[in-house]
């Protein structure tokens, strides 16, 4: 904990609250969208950061404040939510005790060069900030290109790749992804696809294929089989590529 810390991570509070980070990630987003809506500030609530897992590797998370944690505690009910409540605010007084018995008085020179810095570091955080949204804005650009424009002469190949792009922005397994995109499909073509993966594998059987080839007959299947299909789920996923992968 650094001199002055007024966040905990959100892998903290998943902790807190007994649930799992990539789930109060979901919710944290969803959050964020309605502050946004309202047009309120997100950073005095949540503000995007990572971390290092146990194998070293970096992911996100949100940094949370204190009323960001009374947010998440109003969503909470019953017992749950009280012991969240107390954790949080036990934990905040903890960091507030160690800022207040770590203040000492700072000479005035030390004072004149830490603002200096404080200075120099500013700048340099806009240096790299405007690099990062430079950046940002070019990868947003070529992401929508590829979207938009048929890179792949086969198309399972080519919505294969845009889903594995959708899975990453959206941080949750591929089988949920692929899930919520079918889902999406059956409410706009009002199609049932468990149902046509049934028929199709009985018309298999009906001509003899094996039972390996039987059983691997899929959704993506189905929807590759129907032209109508086809051009309803590659605008669906498109859709989602411009949102969450971008």
């Amino acid at each position: 904990m650094q001199l002055g810390q007024k966040t905990i991570t959100s892998v903290e509070v998943a902790e807190m609250v007994d649930k799992q980070h990539n789930e109060l990630l979901k919710d944290i987003r969803r959050y964020s969208e309605m502050l946004g809506e309202g047009k309120i500030t997100q950073s005095d609530f949540f503000t995007e950061s990572t971390y290092f897992n146990s194998q070293n590797k970096e992911q996100p998370c949100y940094l949370v404040t204190k009323k960001g944690c009374e947010f998440i505690g109003n969503k909470l009910t019953g017992t749950k939510g009280a012991i969240f409540t107390a954790k949080y605010i036990n934990k905040f007084n903890d960091m507030q005790e160690v800022i207040q018995s770590k203040q000492v008085e700072i000479p005035q020179n030390l004072l004149m060069l830490q603002g200096l810095l404080d200075q120099m570091i500013q700048h340099e955080i806009s240096v790299r900030q405007a690099t990062e949204q430079s950046q940002k804005a070019i990868e947003e650009v070529q992401t929508i290109k590829e979207t938009f424009v048929e890179t792949y002469d086969n198309w399972r190949d080519d919505i294969k790749h845009k889903i594995a792009s959708i899975q990453r922005g959206l941080n949750e397994s591929y089988q949920d992804t692929y899930n919520r995109l079918y889902d999406d499909l059956e409410k706009r073509a009002k199609c049932d696809l468990s149902a046509r993966v049934r028929n199709g594998r009985r018309r298999l059987e009906d001509i003899g294929a094996t039972k390996s080839k039987v059983e691997a007959y899929c959704r993506l299947d189905v929807i590759e089989d129907d032209t109508k299909l086809k051009e309803i789920f590659t605008t669906i996923v498109k859709e989602y590529a411009v949102k969450y992968a971008a």
